[in-house]
């Protein structure tokens, strides 16, 4: 986690990469998202990059072809508060397992319900 983060910010303080770009990060959450995973026997992750109507959340982790993980990333400093009371946040709260970042704060959803919010720090999901 340590090493994306230092990615992320590295990104983020680059002047020739637009802000309000969050494109720029997905690589490297893909990645963390592997490496957090490693050995859960998930299938290929997911990732949507063409979705810009919010239809769906922007990546899906499943296991044995059931998606068990929904994530949606929003720009780095986007105000996730905001982003929770919009519309299309409203069409993802009924999934059993929802995350909402900005590819350094996560927020963790059991439909509909907060479960827990980390900022920056490793943690280990078991959807076994």
């Amino acid at each position: 986690m340590h090493e994306y983060l230092q990615i992320v910010a590295q990104k983020y303080s680059r002047n020739d990469v637009a802000k309000g770009r969050e494109m720029i990060y997905r690589t490297d959450f893909e990645n963390l998202l592997k490496e957090i995973f490693v050995g859960s026997k998930i299938d290929p992750i997911n990732h949507d990059s063409t979705n810009d109507n919010g239809n769906k959340p922007d990546f899906v982790i499943s296991k044995n072809n059931v998606p068990i993980l929904y994530l949606e990333a929003k720009d780095l400093g986007v105000d996730l508060n905001k982003i929770e009371k919009s519309e299309q946040m409203g069409r993802y709260f009924g999934y059993n397992n929802l995350v909402l970042t900005d590819y350094v704060e996560f927020r963790f959803y059991r439909k509909y319900t907060l479960i827990s919010e980390i900022i920056g720090m490793k943690t280990k999901i078991d959807f076994n």
